[in-house]
């Protein structure tokens, strides 16, 4: 690992990293307070959407990946302006936006409003929260101050008390149990721990110089996302995701004849404890056909024995594993310049938070 004088994180995301375990647990908390303020006999859904985009979609993504197994309504993730058509009055819809002025989030929420959607939102404040209180939306506040990659369990966590309720499943012992694994794995993954005795350090180790290939399934194929986006937002580094069984029948003809950017690969396969064994012979076949052509293979396997610890101990990994390549890379994990100028001029030409506070004197 690199010079830690030389680290340059001028955001602290790697000490935001460290206190996970405890953000997780304070979510899931507001989570519990916010129950408090809705009135569960007027909501029956009989379907769920989160609608975010960037770190405030992974939420509904980790979320969404986890309940599909678990709640017999349909369920989905929409990252955009607009609601799809099947949207209706019997539509329960999660607006998740850290920053609370996401213009993608807030005109959906306008339109889900508008449709008749029963609408939770959750932000750290901004115009959702202004907007929520003038349209008498229940509004779950999260603390302010973090850059949303850094806010996961803020956007999700918080909404799991609230499904809970909605459907009368008791999930407690899951979240009791990733909260005790992601306990375990900070003193594993943090900072001060060299890297012989690091499994993100050596991780990191192995990426450096490589275009990481992340493999997810099912309850884990929001993780392999998140791990993409976080290798992209924190490491700089391009990084590609896909997922099991799909990958089976086109991904995989890519290692047929290998050139030189198949040889660069290294390949990551995320790992529950609950793995069908129908995915594990498919791990196993594609692992086989491809490790003699790419850079690399490696399993990164989850904690515990409920999907929840399996799906946020592999997140919490895959994080630190993209902050200390960033370290290695010397570069910012925090920075976002980029991101920041792009949404100044769509904000100048496109004009809609603007429009947003007009309409509704926020």
């Amino acid at each position: 690992m690199c010079d830690e004088k030389k680290i340059l994180d001028e955001f602290n995301v790697g000490g935001l990293a460290e206190s996970f375990p405890e953000q997780f647990e304070e979510a899931y908390r507001i989570g519990l307070e916010t129950t408090r303020l809705i009135d569960f006999e007027k909501i029956n859904p009989t379907a769920i959407l989160f609608s975010g985009v960037g770190g405030s979609a992974v939420g509904g993504d980790l979320i969404k990946d986890w309940f599909r197994w678990k709640v017999k309504i349909p369920i989905d993730v929409c990252r955009g302006y607009d609601p799809p058509a099947y949207i209706s009055d019997k539509t329960l819809v999660f607006a998740i936006s850290y920053s609370g002025n996401t213009e993608e989030t807030l005109s959906f929420t306008i339109k889900a409003y508008k449709l008749g959607c029963t609408i939770i939102s959750l932000s750290s404040g901004g115009l959702m929260e202004k907007l929520s209180e003038k349209l008498k939306i229940p509004h779950i506040k999260v603390p302010s101050g973090l850059l949303p990659r850094a806010a996961i369990a803020y956007l999700s966590t918080p909404l799991i008390p609230i499904v809970e309720k909605l459907t009368g499943v008791d999930f407690k012992w899951e979240v009791d149990e990733a909260l005790e694994n992601l306990k375990k794995l900070k003193i594993r993954l943090a900072r001060a721990k060299p890297v012989e005795e690091n499994p993100a350090k050596k991780l990191a180790e192995m990426l450096y110089g490589k275009i990481p290939t992340i493999f997810g399934y099912g309850y884990l194929s929001s993780v392999a996302r998140r791990f993409k986006n976080q290798l992209n937002e924190n490491s700089k580094v391009a990084a590609r995701w896909d997922e099991f069984p799909e990958l089976n029948h086109n991904e995989v003809m890519a290692y047929q004849k290998p050139e030189h950017y198949v040889k660069n690969q290294f390949v990551i396969f995320l790992r529950g404890n609950i793995e069908p064994p129908e995915i594990t012979a498919r791990i196993e076949a594609t692992k086989k056909i491809i490790e003699g052509w790419v850079s690399g293979v490696y399993d990164l396997r989850g904690l515990g024995n409920s999907m929840l610890s399996n799906i946020y101990t592999t997140l919490y990994m895959a994080d630190f594993t993209s902050i200390y390549l960033a370290y290695l890379r010397r570069v910012d994990p925090g920075d976002t310049s980029l991101i920041e100028d792009l949404k100044k001029r769509l904000n100048s030409s496109i004009g809609i938070l603007s429009r947003i506070r007009s309409e509704y004197k926020l």
